[in-house]
């Protein structure tokens, strides 16, 4: 009796087993999916300062510019590497679950029917027989489920881990072009500042003379004959109606 007990205490250990690992797989599943967010961001940051470089720099002239575009262009390529292994890590992987409540509970009716036609030679109780393959059928199950998990897994990981590897060399690279780049900067002579003067052309320059209200004739004072004509009067316009919208009475606009 005791040996039984035992026995049945080592099956439901290793039961446990294949559970936890069978979860622990797909759990590691979801924290792949989450590790893609910051090495993505950290290269869109990335992709952003070398396409702004290279646009200030478009058509190089020193050697220092030379040699900021060829290291633009060294950082290029494993960032492409780095979207290529993320694209791997994150596409086209597929993982392995354990069947529905609902269907295990099919299968342990369909083996309870089959135990108990007649000509069955069961080897225990219907009832028993049928949960004990039921029950061995789970473990079958966690256990070939998480060991193709796994796999899968590892898989992904290792893509992730090559996408790392080129995004430091990408932020290396790019480090040292932007380091050579504030020293382009900083080594430029400043430009003078210089105002412009636009539209002179009404600009008029006028020469005093003794007596600012002599007319220009210059006879010496101004005629009474002819006064000032009064401005002529606009003609009033209609206001021309107005618009309200569709879902307002007209009556209450005031």
């Amino acid at each position: 009796m005791t040996g039984t007990a035992n026995m049945n205490g080592l099956e439901n250990r290793l039961s446990d087993f294949y559970k936890e690992h069978y979860f622990n797989e797909l759990k590691r599943r979801e924290e792949l999916a989450g590790r893609i967010t910051l090495p993505l961001g950290v290269l869109s940051i990335l992709v952003g300062s070398i396409v702004a470089a290279f646009r200030e720099i478009s058509r190089p002239d020193t050697t220092i510019e030379y040699l900021i575009v060829i290291l633009l262009i060294s950082a290029a390529i494993p960032a492409c590497m780095v979207i290529v292994n993320l694209w791997q890590s994150y596409h086209n992987h597929r993982y392995w679950v354990i069947d529905t409540p609902a269907q295990i509970m099919s299968y342990k009716n369909s083996l309870l029917n089959y135990f108990e036609d007649p000509g069955v030679q069961a080897g225990a109780v219907p009832k028993e027989q049928a949960l004990l393959d039921v029950l061995a059928y789970i473990d079958q199950e966690y256990a070939k489920h998480a060991d193709y998990n796994s796999r899968v897994s590892d898989r992904r990981s290792y893509f992730l881990s090559q996408a790392n590897v080129y995004l430091a060399i990408t932020l290396v690279v790019a480090s040292s072009a932007l380091v050579l780049q504030l020293t382009r900067l900083a080594s430029l002579p400043e430009q003078p500042q210089t105002v412009k003067i636009v539209n002179i052309r009404d600009f008029s320059m006028t020469t005093p003379s003794g007596n600012a209200g002599t007319p220009a004739n210059g006879s010496g004072s101004v005629s009474s004959n002819n006064p000032p004509k009064p401005p002529i009067p606009q003609k009033p316009q209609p206001t021309g109606g107005r618009l309200i919208r569709g879902d307002v009475d007209p009556g209450q606009v005031r």
